[in-house]
């Protein structure tokens, strides 16, 4: 047996505004969608190089997956995030994004910070030193 990817399937508000976020702050692209015939998208897959993370519209997500139904989104979910130029990209969305770690150095050797994406989802973005 071998684990060859893992792509978090996040249930979201509103698609298209988390789409939007990613590409526009953090600089992902969509890389697949599933409009919801209503002129808006129920799911859609972003990257960013080795990182994919999908997007699913709640009432779809909670439709597909019935034992989430009364769960609430964010908060409790976060995404680790290992990057080159921490520091820059700090730097790029720090007055755009809610900041909710500042930039620091840790004890086990990286630089790193913690953001909130619009749907309450906490993203760690962390550069190790060598």
């Amino acid at each position: 047996m071998k684990y060859l990817s893992l792509s978090p399937n996040l249930m979201v508000k509103n698609v298209q505004e988390t789409v939007d976020f990613y590409e526009n702050i953090l600089g992902f692209k969509m890389t697949n969608s599933v409009p919801d015939g209503k002129g808006g998208l129920q799911w859609a897959a972003v990257s960013f190089e080795n990182v994919e993370i999908m997007f699913q519209e709640t009432e779809n997500y909670q439709t597909e997956f019935p034992p989430i139904k009364n769960k609430t989104m964010g908060g409790t979910f976060g995404l680790f995030i290992g990057i080159e130029g921490v520091v820059e990209l700090y730097e790029k969305i720090k007055n755009q994004v809610k900041i909710e770690a500042e930039i620091h150095k840790t004890f086990y050797g990286s630089t790193e910070f913690t953001i909130q994406d619009p749907n309450g989802y906490f993203l760690g973005f962390a550069e190790f030193s060598e």
